[in-house]
């Protein structure tokens, strides 16, 4: 055992010089190094002289390292040693997050400084195999006992021997520190850090071969489409096209050869190899042009339409993908708050139900795909007398979706954790959920495996998607040949998905929705375990499907109303549809606002809202289409700037823009120490 005792006394002339004291501190504990162990009896007495406090103070530690201590606990041990004597032991304790102000408010993230203590660096002990390590930023996740909803994220900065795993209670045992009797708050604090969560940070320092590999394969792509831009630059500067210059040339090297001199096949030779370079970027031109940057950028901003285009859809698809947006952006932002019971105080307001129901962004592009699969297949079997291809009909939908899609989740996977850095950021080298289950989203089945298992959890929209379109065609053709039978397969389905949302709401009790949202987080840790399982219960194809199936019967009945000639629509008829379809959307948005219905309601409501949303946006897109998308005296068609309306219709991965707008926000969240609203209400990083 060691004991260092000290007394810190000429009180008067350090008192308001805090850098003095420190100073004086190291002399004495420099000094003290000559002096003899003290005693057990000398301890004692040393306690009882805090009676004089404050004109004198003691610290005292006490270490008991085992021998065959691990070399986290030997370093550790190294820290507590040269604390007040070593620059580098005084970083990383100045490193560790302390309690700040708005602890009311919820700021009960003390984050510490990140970067400081990854900079620590202790130079090896020359009498022990303890030092030689740099700060390793570890998160200290505290439930405390008086109320175990709140969670304390305190930084701290340990010896990278360390990791997770380590044992508070080993800790305590070993190093025991007594500093005007603090050992007696020992036990508490054994209590306290047994029952707390301890994440470190594992900063990746060498690229793995999954993510070499995936950089590999984005370098052939950026070469490619370099290729391929070089050659479109080249034709549009020099004025040639190389589909036909080499051919034309090479006609007339042939006429003429027999007119060359022995001293001119030299340069026929180099002539001619310039020649068969020019043929073959004339052949690969199709190719690379696939991936020339000027041509897709041009197709991509090209705002002409041909005939039979519906406008509106892509406006209505802007509005979703905008609605789909807002909403990540609060929900990926919320984890990094400082102040969250303000936040919470905003969240409550009814005007935020906008962004709290924004899952019924996700219904409209239900909504839009059922609808564009059924119109499209409808004039199809139109055109060719029910002569479909099926086989291209499944494969071609693969193909279009799932390069972009895989491309995507291989960065996701492999690269995530390079992206960036800091004390909030939590990526590994290879995502463990996506090496396991990756194959799942490529069969498009991951919306059936639990949220803690998925890879990129937010995909789950995709495999709806993708499993809708496999069984349209049962509604689809039925509806065409048999329509008595085509219904009551369609009455069937929301039969079925009416049952399944009534059935888990009331078994589960699920909550209405994020309606009363200060009263919901104040119980948090119950709140999430139920929002969780209503997570896997709402990705599920039978609980999600009756907006497309929704999408399906419009598609239909247009169908059927152009075959009909069917005139337009009277004012009264028109003046009813937007009332009843204006009541039914805003309700389901804005009419649970701090409502609070028994289980049963709660379950009837949760198997008719999407439902009734679905049909409300149906009507708008109905009107749209037939060209009386307005109301009295005023237009109002859905329609969004043509730019924007080019990008949204023309993007196969516009659920992938999305992601990466997550990713985006994790990215800059996750370096970033926290978000911390002001009072003027602008959101900052600090």
């Amino acid at each position: 055992m060691l004991n260092v005792c000290e007394t810190i006394y000429d009180e008067y002339a350090h008192q308001n010089d805090f850098i003095k004291a420190v100073q004086g501190i190291k002399n004495r504990i420099r000094a003290s190094k000559n002096l003899e162990i003290a005693s057990s009896e000398n301890t004692d007495l040393l306690n009882e002289s805090k009676l004089v406090f404050p004109k004198s103070t003691y610290t005292m530690f006490d270490f008991r390292m085992d021998a065959n201590s691990s070399k986290c606990y030997q370093d550790l041990k190294y820290v507590f040693q040269n604390l007040l004597d070593q620059r580098w032991a005084n970083e990383m304790l100045d490193s560790f997050g302390k309690p700040e102000s708005g602890i009311l408010q919820g700021n009960l993230k003390w984050l510490g400084n990140y970067d400081q203590c990854l900079k620590v660096y202790a130079p090896p002990d020359n009498k022990t195999e303890a030092g030689d390590f740099h700060g390793k930023y570890c998160l200290l996740h505290i439930r405390p006992e008086v109320y175990q909803n709140l969670e304390i994220s305190m930084g701290i900065c340990l010896p990278e021997s360390c990791n997770s795993s380590i044992s508070f209670d080993d800790v305590l045992k070993s190093v025991q520190i007594d500093f005007y009797g603090i050992s007696a708050l020992v036990e508490p604090l054994k209590s306290t850090l047994n029952n707390s969560k301890l994440s470190c940070q594992e900063i990746p320092e060498k690229f793995t071969s999954g993510s070499i590999f995936v950089i590999f394969l984005i370098s052939i792509f950026v070469f490619v489409s370099v290729i391929g831009s070089s050659i479109t630059a080249y034709e549009y500067f020099t004025g040639t096209n190389t589909e036909t210059k080499g051919v034309s040339e090479n006609s007339s090297t042939s006429m003429n050869a027999g007119n060359m001199s022995v001293e001119q096949s030299t340069d026929l030779t180099k002539y001619s190899k310039l020649n068969t370079l020019q043929d073959w970027l004339g052949k690969s031109k199709p190719f690379f042009n696939c991936f020339c940057w000027f041509t897709n950028g041009e197709k991509l901003i090209n705002t002409s339409t041909a005939e039979g285009h519906l406008p509106c859809l892509h406006g209505i698809r802007f509005l979703s993908m905008s609605w789909v947006m807002l909403g990540h952006v609060y929900s990926f932002s919320f984890p990094y708050l400082k102040n969250t019971s303000e936040a919470l105080v905003m969240a409550d307001h009814w005007i935020f139900q906008i962004i709290l129901r924004g899952s019924y962004s996700v219904d409209s592009f239900f909504v839009l795909s059922g609808f564009l699969v059924a119109y499209l297949f409808f004039q199809q079997y139109n055109k060719s007398n029910g002569k479909i291809p099926w086989l291209y009909f499944y494969i071609h939908r693969y193909i279009r979706l799932t390069p972009v899609y895989m491309m995507f989740l291989a960065f996701y996977t492999t690269l995530m954790a390079y992206l960036g850095s800091g004390p909030l950021w939590n990526y590994k080298e290879t995502d463990p959920n996506c090496q396991a289950y990756w194959w799942w989203n490529l069969l498009y089945f991951n919306n059936f495996l639990t949220a803690v298992n998925q890879c990129i959890p937010w995909s789950w929209y995709l495999a709806n998607d993708m499993q809708f379109y496999v069984i349209s065609p049962l509604f689809m053709i039925t509806l065409l040949r048999w329509p008595i039978i085509g219904y009551s397969l369609m009455g069937v389905f929301f039969g079925i998905i009416f049952i399944s949302n009534f059935v888990f709401t009331f078994v589960y009790n699920f909550p209405i929705g994020l309606t009363n949202v200060v009263k919901q987080f104040a119980n948090f840790k119950e709140f999430s375990v139920i929002w969780s399982v209503r997570f896997d219960t709402m990705t599920k194809p039978y609980t999600r499907m009756d907006p497309y199936l929704v999408g399906i019967a419009l598609a239909y009945f247009l169908f059927k109303r152009k075959q009909n000639n069917s005139g337009k629509l009277s004012l009264v008829k028109l003046s009813i549809g937007w009332v009843v379809a204006s009541v039914v959307t805003l309700t389901t948005v804005f009419g649970i606002y701090h409502q609070e219905p028994d289980v049963v309601t709660t379950s009837f409501y949760t198997a008719i809202n999407r439902s009734c949303y679905a049909c409300g946006l149906a009507w708008v897109i109905f009107v749209c289409v037939i060209g009386q998308g307005d109301v009295p005296r005023r237009d109002i068609r859905l329609r969004a700037p043509d730019l924007a309306e080019s990008v949204v219709s023309k993007t196969i991965g516009r659920s992938v823009t999305d992601h990466t707008q997550s990713v985006v926000t994790e990215v800059f969240g996750g370096m970033a120490l926290a978000f911390e609203r002001e009072d003027d209400g602008k959101e900052v990083f600090s």
